[in-house]
């Protein structure tokens, strides 16, 4: 871990305002797909593929989102992430998340995190060091069906990387596929509530689905789950809102962006600590 000095602080806080001109001349070359708003018609299983390969229908993103939860044990947990996510011939991202304060007597601290495309960079603002490692993308990158990953034990679905789509050290809600594995391996719990319904400038389709005791059994630290309901932006697959509710239909847990951006050129230098 190494300390950081306030001129490297000053550097980095303004690491984005000199441009390169050879970057410059890159992003003028680079041609993006348009962005376009889906308002076909998708059946479950469009619906589930799109979100377990999500890294398929975008080559940018950047944007922000706020999550709440709250605990069996009566405490909680809010944050707040910006991001960014490049992976055209600039591969990279950057997340700050802002983890606030149950009360005003505990800290609220704030990290970022940049990676490109083999290293990663750990900055926390609260204790002023960073810490920097090397990272290889795990995961396939052919495309992944429901078959391949509805099958995975639900006590294993965080330690099975391999299994899934390839995706960055650090997605924020781009590449949620934990998600979708556990929530809508049984097509006869859920339904499409919306085919199309407007949230935050994107068409999504909006799922509403029961939680059976195989799923809560799993969720030692919220136990009371019994329903959720996602927004997922129909060209991408980007879970853009999510929300689970108790058996009293209060919202114990949520995701809600505000803000999300497809497929505008980012500078490397974003990606980069210093």
């Amino acid at each position: 871990m190494d300390n950081l000095g306030q001129s490297e602080m000053e550097n980095l806080a303004s690491n984005d305002k000199t441009e390169d001109p050879k970057e410059k001349e890159q992003s003028s070359t680079i041609t993006l797909p348009e962005p376009k708003e889906n308002l076909d018609n998708l059946t479950k299983e469009d619906i589930v593929t799109r979100l377990l390969n999500s890294v398929d229908f975008f080559k940018t993103a950047s944007g922000s989102f706020e999550t709440f939860d709250s605990f069996y044990d009566g405490s909680i947990s809010k944050t707040k992430v910006e991001y960014k996510y490049s992976n055209t011939t600039v591969v990279g991202g950057y997340e700050k998340v802002n983890n606030f304060a149950e009360d005003k007597n505990s800290v609220t601290y704030e990290n970022e995190y940049y990676y490109n495309h083999q290293m990663v960079w750990t900055l926390d603002q609260n204790q002023k060091d960073y810490v920097s490692y090397n990272y290889e993308l795990s995961g396939k990158k052919d495309t992944v069906t429901a078959n391949d990953v509805f099958e995975i034990d639900l006590y294993k679905l965080y330690d099975s990387d391999e299994k899934f789509r390839e995706r960055p050290p650090f997605s924020g809600n781009l590449f949620d596929y934990e998600f979708t594995a556990k929530y809508l391996r049984d097509v006869e719990q859920w339904k499409i509530e919306k085919q199309n319904e407007e949230f935050i400038g994107h068409n999504t389709i909006v799922i509403y689905g029961n939680i059976p005791e195989s799923i809560r059994e799993t969720n030692f630290a919220q136990p009371n789950e019994k329903r959720f309901r996602i927004w997922v932006d129909k060209d991408t697959g980007i879970i853009l809102k999510k929300e689970i509710y108790n058996n009293a239909g209060d919202v114990i847990s949520y995701l809600r962006s505000s803000s999300l951006i497809i497929n505008k050129f980012l500078k490397k230098k974003s990606f980069y600590l210093f």
